[in-house]
């Protein structure tokens, strides 16, 4: 009886630890598929980006589109020599140096006075570097050509200047241009750019078309100018 006994809580005991261990095996091997499962959900693979092509992920190589250029305006290649506007002071006087008010006005396209006294009074210029003998200063008078004037309206604008302050004369001192550069342009352009794409992305094509015209111009503006001195010269 007690052998049995012995043999029945042996054969208990090897079904109880095989038992035990077919379970330890079937848990952990739950335990890792449960976690894949899970490691699969939370970190899956990207997921492809929208394109056809095979031989990269997204990638679409578009066609370039065309181009359009028009011609540009040339600038002003000219002479640097004053304008046909401008005359040296000296040119001007060699027949006359010495100009009436009512005639300088009358250049002018201004009311020329009645008053015979002031129509008639002479006025004298001179273009020496040393100072007129006996002469007063009566001031200092300039002018810019403006609009389409010249240098003999300048002159006449220096001297009736002067004629106002109560001069009979003006000392010219300097003269000159006042040079400006002037330019304008315009243009009228019209294109058409397509593309097209092959559909498995190898290549594609790009057209354009159009027309365009371009115009301008520059030139060179010289406004003459004079400075003089405003002087009372007695007995002319």
């Amino acid at each position: 009886m007690k052998r049995f006994m012995i043999i029945l809580i042996m054969a208990l005991f090897v079904v109880g630890v095989s038992t035990s261990m077919v379970m330890a095996d079937i848990s952990t091997t739950d335990t890792t598929s449960e976690a894949i499962g899970i490691g699969s959900v939370i970190f899956p693979n990207p997921l492809p980006e929208s394109t056809v092509n095979n031989k990269g992920t997204g990638y679409r190589g578009l066609p370039m589109q065309g181009e359009y250029h028009y011609p540009g305006i040339v600038p002003y290649m000219g002479p640097t020599t004053p304008s046909q506007r401008f005359r040296s002071v000296e040119s001007m006087l060699v027949y006359a140096d010495k100009f009436s008010v009512g005639t300088m006005q009358k250049a002018l396209g201004l009311e020329v006075s009645e008053d015979p006294a002031v129509r008639d009074k002479l006025i004298k210029v001179y273009v020496v570097k040393k100072p007129v003998p006996n002469a007063a200063l009566c001031g200092f008078v300039g002018h810019v050509a403006t609009g389409k004037e010249g240098s003999l309206d300048v002159m006449f604008q220096v001297a009736l200047a002067a004629h106002r302050l109560g001069a009979n004369a003006i000392h010219i001192t300097a003269q000159g241009v006042e040079r400006i550069f002037k330019s304008s342009g315009g243009g009228i352009g019209f294109a058409i750019t397509s593309s097209s794409l092959t559909a498995n992305e190898d290549g594609g094509t790009a057209r354009g078309g159009g027309t365009g015209y371009a115009w301008g111009s520059s030139k060179k503006v010289d406004d003459p100018w004079i400075n003089a001195i405003a002087i009372l010269v007695p007995g002319k």
